[in-house]
């Protein structure tokens, strides 16, 4: 009996491969008073979040009986979008005083914008049993190096993405994000576990040096499998 027991609670060192689907969007805040910006800060804030993901792999180390030690590297897509503009009409559409709509012109249109960051979690699990389903909580923090961006207009005829990247010099190239995760193990045989976790991750790093300040954040489920090394 004492067997299966044991072969769950060895998984002193392991390496993970997992996925995240995740709720992405950014806090706002300005101390400006001038009415330009104030302007600005109050379109924003009509942005709405949208779909980001994040997945890599990750090395676990046991560091005691029930507090394990992970580190990896994850590659993450972060963002926000705008309010969507419709009810775009055209003077060539109103043909002898009525209006009649060109399916081929623009209608409506939303701007997508899409951050990509390569991250290092470095993070301590404590895992609550050393049975079968093992529930944990998880917390840290994950230097991330700002890569590249892009924004997408999407409209009623099509789609454009437009490649940013380094033309951006006032975005910060390295973040700092923490976050935490209560989740659960479950082994599936000796040396194969099934994980899932949601997440919360906030950027404690600004995106860029402006006068309206705009952190990043995140929350979703993480799913993976984690495979024993000894």
């Amino acid at each position: 009996m004492l067997i299966p027991v044991l072969s769950f609670s060895q998984f002193t060192s392991s390496i993970d491969l997992a996925g995240e689907l995740d709720y992405s969007y950014r806090h706002l805040s300005t101390s400006e008073t001038d009415e330009i910006y104030r302007t600005i800060f109050e379109i924003r804030q009509q942005e709405q979040a949208k779909t980001g993901v994040r997945f890599g792999f990750n090395y676990n180390k046991r560091l005691a009986k029930n507090l394990v030690f992970k580190t990896g590297l994850r590659y993450t897509s972060e963002g926000y979008k705008s309010a969507k503009t419709s009810g775009i009409k055209y003077e060539i559409e109103y043909v002898s005083g009525e209006y009649v709509l060109d399916p081929n012109l623009v209608h409506e249109y939303q701007y997508v914008y899409n951050y990509w960051f390569l991250e290092l979690p470095l993070a301590v699990r404590f895992e609550l049993s050393k049975k079968k389903f093992s529930p944990y909580i998880e917390t840290g923090l994950s230097p991330s190096l700002y890569l590249t961006n892009n924004v997408t207009r999407k409209t009623n005829v099509g789609s454009q993405t437009m490649f940013n990247g380094t033309a951006e010099k006032d975005f910060n190239k390295i973040h700092l994000a923490g976050f935490l995760a209560v989740g659960a193990n479950y082994t599936i045989k000796d040396k194969l576990q099934f994980f899932a976790q949601p997440n919360f991750t906030y950027h404690l790093t600004q995106l860029r040096n402006s006068s309206i300040h705009e952190y990043l954040y995140n929350f979703g489920i993480e799913i993976g499998v984690r495979r024993k090394l000894k």
